[in-house]
């Protein structure tokens, strides 16, 4: 009984790593959104001729290289690897720079 509880939390986990999280509509929602946006995009364009294992970090690359290089830089995802720290912690740097990118475009 304990392994399969075991086994149920494992799944549960590695689900929330994946899953997009709900953000209330508020100041982040639009930086959310575009993050999705340029997931999405570099995902099935630029990305769409690497092979699965290494699909993911080209994806992350492709969304931001400098965020990429700061976070996993070191140590690239391995294929089947998901690590939710440094997936957050991507997230939060990649979504600045979309902000500060967006703010740029403005006062142009």
């Amino acid at each position: 009984m304990k392994v399969i509880q075991l086994l149920v939390i494992v799944v549960l986990l590695a689900h929330s790593a994946y899953a997009e999280p709900r953000v209330v509509p508020g100041k982040g929602a639009l930086h959310d959104k575009a993050l999705r946006n340029r997931r999405e995009e570099c995902s099935s364009i630029q990305c769409v001729h690497v092979q699965a294992g290494f699909h993911e970090n080209c994806v992350l690359r492709c969304i931001s290289y400098s965020c990429y290089m700061e976070i996993f830089g070191e140590e690239e995802l391995e294929e089947g690897e998901v690590d939710p720290n440094r997936t957050r912690l991507f997230n939060q740097c990649a979504g600045k720079e979309l902000a500060e990118m967006e703010k740029k475009e403005k006062t142009q």
